[in-house]
């Protein structure tokens, strides 16, 4: 077996002679291709710099010829101003000739024949002028037209010439598209068959000890491989429902763009929702905020009346330690003592409740202006955000009767080119 290996194999020189060979022209072929690519690219430099200096004399051609015709034109229109003047000369020259005609007449006698003659010929050669300046300004006219219309017809030609080109892009794409999903639909069928084919070869033996692990396995293989036959037929249906070819193409190309609005409407929606929510919570935070002030405001109240009320108990007890010592004036000196110092002790008492009482009012008017500032603020930097919302909703809502004005106007402009298309489609 080696023998006949050996016999039949090429010999280890043989091949490397073999590849020494294929490898020199490889090389010649790589310094060739070298100098090719060198020589190309010093020509592709070189034209390109002749075309940047083509390039800057036609810009500068079309600068001169800019001015020449503004030139023309200045002095075509002081031409034409220079030939009204002459004819107005030439008007008055006649005029003057027409008054001088009674004393030339009554002078000379003999020559008035021919001084009509002249004065008529005079007149006629002025209006041959002013007809031949009207005439020459006519035809300037028309030339301008002609040329006007020369151009509306080219960019015609070309603006047709550019819609057919759409149109047959637009076309193939359609096809393109279409065969494309025709392609998916029976891509996504054969793996369905095949698929159910695996499902239908995956079959284990059954045994009567243990029926419910067969079926429990089989349960689990079958239940995910259904769920993917349900989702790549799904996609089949819709893709088949979207094979059927579009009337026609205007309504392809108005598709995207009616999507699109759509789109922005669903996120100007999205965003009014958002600010009118943000706005409700402003709103209950405001309310909140109005009902904690309205205690504070009660509780400072309730404070201000007890202090009043602890300052008039004051007032009656210290009446009343004047009254008692004015009665112990009388009394035994013992008593006198007694009753001064149950007094003092209760004058005592009613000071320090009405110093704790009035650091507490102190207290509660210092944390009612804090918190009244802090609530002030607060409702307004509330106002300041329902303003916002306010107007941004505004702004939303024009931003939507705007995008609304645009659909309309793109389906309008989508009917009227299904109209233009289905016309010459009815005519042939």
């Amino acid at each position: 077996m080696v023998q006949t290996l050996n016999a039949g194999a090429a010999p280890w020189w043989s091949v490397h002679s073999h590849r020494r060979s294929t490898a020199q022209p490889e090389a010649e072929l790589s310094a060739g291709e070298r100098s090719g690519f060198g020589s190309l690219s010093r020509l592709h430099g070189s034209a390109k710099d002749n075309n940047e200096m083509v390039e800057l004399q036609r810009i500068r051609m079309k600068d001169e010829i800019r001015e020449y015709k503004f030139r023309e034109a200045r002095l075509l229109q002081d031409y034409t101003e220079l030939e009204e003047e002459n004819i107005t000369l030439q008007k008055l020259v006649s005029t003057l000739k027409q008054n001088q005609k009674p004393c030339s007449y009554h002078c000379r006698g003999s020559h008035s024949l021919m001084a009509w003659s002249d004065w008529g010929q005079h007149q006629q050669r002025v209006e041959y002028e002013g007809l031949k300046h009207e005439i020459k300004r006519f035809e300037e006219e028309t030339v301008l037209l002609n040329s006007q219309l020369e151009d509306a017809l080219r960019l015609k030609e070309i603006a047709e010439h550019q819609l057919e080109e759409a149109l047959e892009t637009l076309k193939n794409e359609r096809e393109q598209k279409n065969n494309l999903r025709k392609e998916l639909s029976q891509y996504i069928t054969l793996n369905d068959n095949h698929i159910s084919i695996s499902v239908d070869g995956l079959k284990f033996a059954e045994d009567g000890s243990e029926p419910n692990n067969d079926d429990k396995m089989n349960g689990h293989i079958h239940g995910p491989l259904v769920k993917l036959n349900g989702d790549y037929r799904t996609p089949t249906l819709r893709k088949g429902e979207s094979l059927h070819p579009v009337s026609d193409l205007f309504s392809e190309l108005n598709i995207s763009e009616i999507q699109k609005l759509k789109q922005q409407l669903m996120q100007v929606e999205r965003e009014k929702a958002i600010l009118l929510a943000n706005l409700q919570e402003s709103q209950t935070q405001l309310e909140h905020t109005k009902g904690a002030l309205t205690e504070q405001h009660e509780r400072v109240h309730r404070l201000t009346e007890h202090v009043n009320a602890m300052r008039g108990l004051q007032n009656s007890k210290e009446l009343k330690t004047e009254l008692d010592g004015e009665k112990g004036r009388v009394s035994e000196e013992e008593a006198h003592d007694y009753e001064v110092d149950i007094n003092g002790l209760e004058i005592l008492e009613c000071k320090y409740r009405v110093a704790v009482t009035e650091e507490k009012y102190n207290k509660s008017v210092e944390n009612y202006t804090e918190e009244k500032t802090k609530y002030e603020s607060k409702i307004q930097m509330y106002d300041e955000q329902v303003t916002s919302l306010e107007k941004t909703t505004k702004e939303s809502g024009e931003k939507m009767a705007h995008m609304e004005k645009e659909l309309q106007k793109m389906t309008s402009i989508a009917n009227e080119n299904h109209n233009t298309l289905i016309q010459p489609r009815m005519s042939w």
